[in-house]
C-alpha cells in the first residue's frame, strides 16, 4: 500500500525494476508517467535482494526536464559533493528547504541535498550557485536504518544458521562472511 513498482530500461536496454515508496522524494511530486525519462537514486549501501532484473529502494527519483540539472549527494564542509564533482556556492538567492517545502535554515554539511542548478563552471570540482536545494531529511543520528540482528540469513531460499548480522557505528550492516561463503559452497580458511 502506498508503493509503486516501475519497471525501467536505461541507456543500454538492461531493464530494472524502481520501488517507490511514501518515504522516496519525488522532484516537484512530478507524476511518472510511461515513456519518462527518469533518474532513480537509491542507497547502495543499503542490502539488496539479488535478483534479475535488479530492483532498487529509491530515495529520490527525478523526472528528467532539459530547464536544469540536479545531483542528490551528500556535499562535506566545503560543500562539496562525495564523489569530489560540484561545489555548491550558495546564494541569498538559492531557496532552500525541507522535503516538505518548509524552509531550512540549518547547516548543509553532511546532510543529503537535491541540488538543482543551471549552468556550472568546467573547472574539477564543478561549481554552481544552485537555485534551490531540498534538504532529505534524516530518519535520526543516533538510531540504525535497520535493526537487523533478529533477521534470518537465507541464501540460495534456504535459512542457514549462522551468527546475527548487525549494523555497526557508521549505519553499515555486517553479516557472517564465513557461514554465507560456506552455505555457497565456498571453503573458508
Amino acid at each position: 500500500e502506498g508503493t509503486k513498482f516501475v519497471s525501467l530500461e536505461n541507456e543500454e536496454g538492461e531493464p530494472a525494476n524502481i520501488i517507490i515508496s511514501d518515504d522516496t522524494y519525488i522532484l516537484d511530486d512530478t507524476e511518472i508517467i510511461e515513456g519518462a525519462t527518469i533518474t532513480a537514486y537509491y542507497d547502495a549501501t543499503k542490502p539488496m535482494i539479488m535478483i534479475y532484473p535488479p530492483q532498487y529502494s529509491a530515495e529520490v527519483v527525478v523526472v528528467e526536464s532539459e530547464d536544469e540539472n540536479v545531483k542528490f549527494d551528500i556535499f562535506n564542509e566545503d560543500l562539496v559533493s562525495s564523489d569530489n564533482f560540484l561545489k555548491l556556492n550558495v546564494s541569498d538567492e538559492t531557496k532552500i528547504t525541507l522535503q516538505d517545502g518548509t524552509d531550512y535554515e540549518g547547516e548543509l554539511a553532511n546532510k543529503k541535498l537535491v541540488v538543482i542548478y543551471d549552468i556550472s563552471t568546467k573547472s574539477i570540482p564543478a561549481q554552481t550557485t544552485p537555485s534551490k536545494i531540498i534538504v532529505i531529511a534524516d530518519k535520526g543520528d543516533d538510531m540504525p536504518l535497520y535493526d537487523v540482528s533478529s533477521m534470518e540469513i537465507v541464501v540460495n531460499n534456504e535459512i542457514i544458521e549462522a551468527p546475527a548480522a548487525y549494523t555497526n557505528d557508521q549505519g553499515i550492516i555486517m553479516v557472517p562472511l564465513r557461514a554465507i561463503a560456506e552455505a555457497l559452497g565456498y571453503e573458508v580458511t
